[in-house]
């Protein structure tokens, strides 16, 4: 029985140790694998495009660009206040530019045209909706016909409002009414509230020409007073 028991362990020995060496070579072979390698996909950069400072900006004056939209404003453009007095925070440029856009279209000058901000913006270095001057508008959107209609209407509104505002038997409200028509041409002087169809002023465009209406009536019934 002990050497049936030896013998039968020999034999067991090297069947454990020729499964162990089987065992070791897949894990081996199997570690030996190629691991195949995941190509990283390559995410596309923005390219920022050149933008161009304008040459009077390009002397020495502050500069501040506008991110995402390539747009430059110096220290003399819209959007700057350090020389605001000067160029009314841009709106000179501008309206040199419409000047220009007119002066080589003259057909503007007659019939005008829908797309004034565009027309502006060939002639101006960075893109404008509109002229920012309620004239100007009028003129580049009705031509000469719409800006000879807008300065009567400028001139009424005007010579009642002197005439009311000096005289010592206009009522304070009167006045009230005649300090806001004014206020309201002093804004259409810097941008193109008066005059034009755009649908967001004609609220104002009303209280004008209703203010006007009533400036006139009232000096036609203090000459008829007289």
């Amino acid at each position: 029985l002990v050497a049936l028991n030896a013998s039968q362990e020999e034999t067991a020995v090297p069947e454990t140790a020729a499964a162990t060496e089987t065992l070791s070579a897949e894990t081996v072979q199997t570690e030996a694998l190629p691991v195949e390698e995941v190509p990283t996909a390559e995410v596309p950069t923005a390219e920022v495009p050149a933008v161009e400072v304008p040459a009077e900006t390009a002397a020495g004056d502050e500069v501040v660009l506008i991110e995402d939209t390539g747009i430059i404003l110096g220290d003399n453009e819209q959007g700057t206040l350090s020389k605001d007095m000067r160029s009314l925070n841009g709106r000179t440029q501008i309206w040199e530019a419409a000047l220009n856009a007119i002066r080589d279209n003259k057909v503007l000058a007659l019939w005008g045209t829908e797309y004034v901000g565009t027309v502006i913006s060939v002639y101006h270095w960075f893109p404008v909706v509109h002229s920012h001057n309620s004239w100007m508008e009028v003129l580049m959107r009705m031509g000469l016909p719409g800006l000879l209609l807008a300065l009567v209407f400028t001139a009424i509104s005007v010579w009642s409002a002197v005439k009311l505002i000096f005289r010592k038997d206009t009522e304070l409200w009167k006045k009230i009414i005649v300090m806001m028509t004014m206020c309201m041409l002093a804004a259409g002087f810097l941008e193109p509230y008066l005059f034009i169809t755009n649908v967001y002023y004609h609220v104002l465009d009303f209280i004008f020409f209703f203010c006007t209406g009533y400036l006139d009536l009232w000096c036609s019934r203090k000459r008829e007073q007289k």
